[in-house]
């Protein structure tokens, strides 16, 4: 039986959904307006406090003659994401992992983020990132098997935009479907009943 383990772990690793990059230019309802996705987007439910915009164009409507952070942050594709205080949340009886992503200021330099990973309510992660308007900034968080991710920005200095605020752009969001613990047992479960079955074919010695 124990020599069957490294087949579970072999088997749990498959069933990791793969990994998802989300550049937000496949939301339905982009009317470059602010929407935020609709609910059910990719498997999640987006409280964003923000939307979906794209930047340069909005810039252009909007007179910000001297750029933002939006534009500063646009990694592929026309739209990004935006939030100053936010959260994402799993499906219900769902998680996921939320992998990495492209971060940029809207309009403050030094600006605070601090994301949150919850379980059921139980605070899993923590971390605080500092982000400038000027350029985007890659960060991995590895938050594996959340349901919900928060963001809260505040701080900075403003970058000379025209503008300050604690809002901030997202772009390429890599995050994986991660299998229940149900699934975990279920598949343990098979595993021991061919472990069993293998040992009944078994000749008994004499």
């Amino acid at each position: 039986m124990w020599q069957l383990l490294p087949l579970l772990f072999m088997i749990l690793a498959a069933s990791d959904g793969h990994a998802i990059t989300i550049s937000f230019d496949d939301v339905t309802n982009l009317a470059n307006d602010g929407s935020a996705p609709e609910d059910g987007y990719l498997g999640l439910t987006w409280s964003l406090g923000g939307g979906v915009l794209k930047p340069i164009e909005l810039g252009e409507q909007m007179g910000w003659v001297l750029g933002s952070g939006y534009a500063n942050g646009l990694i592929s594709g026309d739209f990004v994401a935006y939030s100053a205080s936010g959260r994402i949340e799993a499906l219900p009886d769902a998680v996921f992992s939320f992998n990495d992503v492209y971060l940029t200021a809207a309009w403050n330099n030094q600006l605070q983020v601090e994301f949150v990973g919850l379980r059921e309510g139980v605070e899993i992660y923590n971390r605080t990132v500092l982000l400038d308007a000027t350029e985007p900034t890659h960060v991995s968080f590895h938050f594996l098997g959340i349901d919900t991710l928060t963001m809260h920005a505040t701080g900075g200095v403003g970058a000379g935009f025209g503008f300050t605020g604690p809002q901030f752009a997202l772009d390429d969001m890599r995050i994986n479907e991660v299998p229940e613990p149900a699934s975990a047992l279920m598949v343990l479960g098979g595993l021991v009943l061919i472990g069993a079955n293998e040992r009944a074919r078994r000749p008994t010695s004499r």
